[in-house]
């Protein structure tokens, strides 16, 4: 975000990175979630 408002990214550009930080939020958190189901079974 600091870098959107310092103009070191261009909307297009930022608006790209958002949707690639949520898939990968997205991905980790069900990562995560296995792991710790996992290790609960165990």
């Amino acid at each position: 975000i600091l870098s959107r408002d310092l103009n070191f990214l261009q909307k297009g550009e930022f608006e790209a990175l958002c949707i690639s930080i949520e898939e990968a939020s997205k991905l980790l958190n069900a990562y995560c979630k296995g792991v710790i189901n996992n290790s609960a079974i165990s």
